[in-house]
């Protein structure tokens, strides 16, 4: 089954206000004397985007029909920037998004949070292994791309 996607005549969310919210992984439990053990609790966790839109009438219409209609409570694909890049991620709204406020004359501006299934993240090993790879990735992407067509 493929989820729906968001409708691709809509924009990106804004950059303002754009935020993810991570879920704490570390568990840590008091001791008497003062001290604490952590442990770490698990890998895999949700995102929590912070979103907001300004659409125009049209594209308010579209998006308001397409939450209620088409989303309600599932899951759906969508492009967010992450500190990966822009990527497709499936997502969905933590409750109904927000028709905010009237923007001039006729802008919407819309707010939701949204969770993202999994964290984007690079492979295991690249941090540990090859720091200054993802630290200069610019230089080798132009070098491979640019100077070596």
């Amino acid at each position: 089954m493929t989820l729906p996607a968001y409708p691709d005549g809509l924009p990106l969310p804004l950059r303002d206000g754009y935020g993810l919210d991570k879920v704490n992984r570390i568990r840590s439990t008091a001791m008497d004397n003062g001290r604490a053990i952590q442990r770490w609790e698990f890998d895999d966790a949700p995102e929590f985007p912070s979103v907001s839109w300004i659409f125009t009438e049209p594209q308010s219409r579209l998006f308001n029909a397409w939450h209620t209609q088409v989303v309600k409570s599932g899951w759906f694909t969508v492009r967010l920037l992450t500190d990966m890049g822009f990527d497709d991620v499936t997502a969905r709204f933590v409750e109904s998004p927000k028709r905010a406020e009237l923007l001039g004359k006729y802008l919407w501006k819309w707010t939701a949070t949204l969770e993202i299934e999994f964290e984007q993240m690079l492979p295991n090993g690249w941090a540990e292994l090859l720091p200054d790879y993802i630290l200069n990735a610019d230089i080798f992407d132009r070098a491979q791309n640019i100077e070596k067509p």
